[in-house]
């Protein structure tokens, strides 16, 4: 019968994007661990009267009861779980959630539920951090960035030169290809940089696909890489290195998945601001 309701779930999910339909109706993105990223339609979920309203939130980790009507998903009821209220409180972590957001639609699909709990566990984690961790903004971005796209299948090889095969050591300096997600040893990067020109001051160069990674960064990088989800926070890196890390993992994955975001580009614009006023 068409119309009939086919399905009716109880899930947790976190709302990662919301469009907002006529006057008081959004369409939600939902992350759900055991169904992907899902559309559900929240009649009335802006309406002052609407007994969901906080639930529906953008960011909202909360208790979802949808049915399934014709291709569509549809709220029924909805309870909060966590409201991550104080990132709202803060113009700079609202916009860097916000990046994050739009990276986690970037790399998961509407509807595909293959690796979706990671992606779910890692922003979760990555929301907590945001709101308690003593880390920096810079630092929680960069190293999320990375972990997304290692959980996404681009996960760059962190062991070897790509080139002549050694071990890349602990307390080499090496270069990172971040189109190819391979390192280069200082001496096969000598080698490449006669012929192409690309080793002198590549970390100046915000446009190249090579950057030259100083040992501190690629320790940060290899921790994240072997880490679990729940600790891939759980190292230090001296703040003198962050702007290397974070401009490295930015411009790694904005590389893999070969897009810029709007989102990103209204959180540097904000920290430039921040940065002129103190």
């Amino acid at each position: 019968m068409k119309g009939a309701i086919l399905l009716e779930l109880r899930v947790k999910g976190l709302i990662v994007r919301e469009t907002l339909l006529g006057e008081t109706d959004k369409l939600l993105s939902v992350l759900t661990s055991e169904y992907g990223r899902i559309p559900v339609m929240a009649k009335g979920a802006r309406s002052i009267r609407s007994r969901y309203m906080t639930s529906t939130q953008l960011m909202c980790y909360s208790e979802l009861t949808i049915y399934k009507r014709g291709d569509r998903f549809w709220l029924r009821e909805a309870l909060p779980v966590e409201t991550f209220y104080a990132i709202r409180l803060e113009l700079d972590l609202y916009a860097l959630v916000q990046y994050m957001f739009d990276v986690c639609c970037e790399v998961c699909p509407e509807r595909h539920p293959d690796g979706a709990e990671d992606m779910l566990r890692l922003m979760l984690n990555t929301l907590y951090a945001v709101m308690t961790s003593k880390k920096t903004p810079q630092l929680i971005k960069a190293a999320f960035e990375l972990k997304a796209a290692i959980l996404s299948g681009f996960a760059p090889d962190l062991a070897q030169c790509a080139d002549c095969g050694s071990p890349i050591s602990e307390n080499a300096e090496t270069t990172l290809d971040l189109v190819g997600g391979t390192l280069r040893c200082r001496q096969c990067s000598d080698r490449l940089a006669k012929t192409e020109m690309i080793f002198a001051k590549m970390s100046e160069k915000k446009s190249t696909a090579i950057r030259i990674v100083s040992p501190a960064v690629l320790s940060a990088m290899r921790y994240i890489e072997n880490s679990s989800i729940k600790r891939f926070l759980s190292f230090n890196l001296a703040d003198e290195f962050t702007k290397e890390f974070s401009s490295t993992c930015e411009a790694y994955i904005c590389s893999q998945i070969e897009r810029s975001f709007t989102t990103l580009e209204f959180w540097h614009e904000i920290q430039s601001r921040y940065s002129s006023e103190f």
